[in-house]
């Protein structure tokens, strides 16, 4: 498995990869699709944070790792690649370039194996409100902090 820097052409793959069931499942923020408008928005100011993942062929990606500068990783594979040992390979190929940390979802079990058998460790459970159309209501969300 190699990575490569992700580029402007990635937008679409990372649309799909982002919108996958099981990855809308377990996101953090909202489990509703995410709307192309403000996904072409947010790549175009945050693709240089994304590596893509491949096999062979640098244009047929089948995951992404995002690094974040305060060591945040975040990583998607393509629902075909799941349960390979894909994940820990390359969360630990990054783990030595200086990510320390991870936000996994409660429910995503999966997830937390892949940090585990790179090295993560869980280190706390945050509470976070999320907000919802009713402005007199907020969600009440969990995810765990995973770190190195």
């Amino acid at each position: 498995m190699l990575l490569r820097m992700a580029t402007k052409k990635d937008e679409a793959y990372m649309y799909a990869l982002k919108n996958d069931p099981i990855t809308r499942l377990y996101a953090l923020a909202t489990d509703k699709e995410i709307p192309a408008f403000i996904h072409a928005a947010f790549w175009a100011d945050h693709y240089t944070e994304f590596l893509m993942i491949y096999l062979d062929d640098p244009d047929a990606p089948i995951g992404a790792v995002r690094t974040k500068r305060d060591g945040e990783v975040a990583i998607w594979i393509d629902a075909k690649h799941r349960g390979h040992g894909i994940g820990p390979f390359i969360l630990e190929k990054v783990g030595k370039a200086g990510v320390t940390w991870a936000k996994i979802a409660i429910a995503n079990v999966s997830s937390m194996r892949a940090f585990i058998k790179a090295g993560f460790a869980p280190w706390k459970l945050e509470t976070i409100f999320m907000r919802t159309p009713d402005p007199n209501r907020s969600e009440k969300r969990y995810h765990y902090i995973f770190k190195l």
